[in-house]
């Protein structure tokens, strides 16, 4: 058995996925290393691999989160992908199948501007203003470093 596997670490913050190594003789050092965390949960991604996350991602003030096809909850944060076996080297799926089963979402404000026009003689001038923000919640891709 090698001493490192490989794994799959979505970074929403920078739109990311790639591989990183974990090293197999103190995996769970490098899975909370690689996710920036010490309190890591982990869940079945599929028959074949799990995944690991931020246990307290979801609080007040998300920027993000991550959706993924068959799992109820939402995810915030880094999220790794690894084989579920720690026997293999490396995870049996490809990034891009794994692309293919989660949307990744932000936050976006708008502003709504409100515009007013007053008149003297001839001439009429238009004011512009933010009046405040209106917020939405849209879809981002994620890139294959």
């Amino acid at each position: 058995m090698s001493d490192n596997q490989i794994a799959y670490l979505l970074d929403p913050e920078i739109a990311t996925i790639r591989k990183v190594q974990l090293s197999t003789v103190n995996f769970y050092k490098s899975i909370k290393l690689a996710l920036g965390h010490d309190v890591v949960d982990c869940t079945k991604f599929d028959e074949k691999h799990l995944i690991f996350f931020d246990d307290n991602g979801l609080k007040e003030g998300i920027t993000h989160y991550v959706s993924i096809k068959s799992l109820p909850d939402p995810y915030v944060g880094k999220i790794i992908f690894a084989a579920g076996n720690i026997e293999w080297t490396a995870p049996k799926i490809s990034m891009s199948d794994i692309l293919k089963r989660l949307t990744c979402y932000h936050s976006v404000l708008d502003p709504i501007v409100e515009t007013s026009a007053r008149t003297h003689g001839n001439v009429t001038s238009y004011i512009s203003a933010v009046a405040g923000f209106k917020a939405r919640i849209v879809p981002f891709e994620i890139k294959i470093q």
